[in-house]
């Protein structure tokens, strides 16, 4: 019987802090996407890299 009895109790602390949890997450504000596209920063940096490349090998 003591074995239910916790049973019962961590079911109930279980459900409770599900709720609990449920209503922070609707709390939370919504993710955002990010303020522009990333892109153009990798080629760029491919741009760079590759110059760099070229002169290491002219020198």
């Amino acid at each position: 019987m003591n074995s239910q009895a916790s049973m019962a109790m961590r079911i109930k602390f279980l459900e409770a802090l599900n709720e609990q949890l449920r209503l922070e997450a609707v709390q939370q504000p919504a993710p955002r996407e990010p303020a522009g596209s990333f892109w153009p920063v990798y080629i760029v940096s491919g741009l760079m890299s590759v110059s760099l490349w070229t002169l290491s090998w002219i020198a």
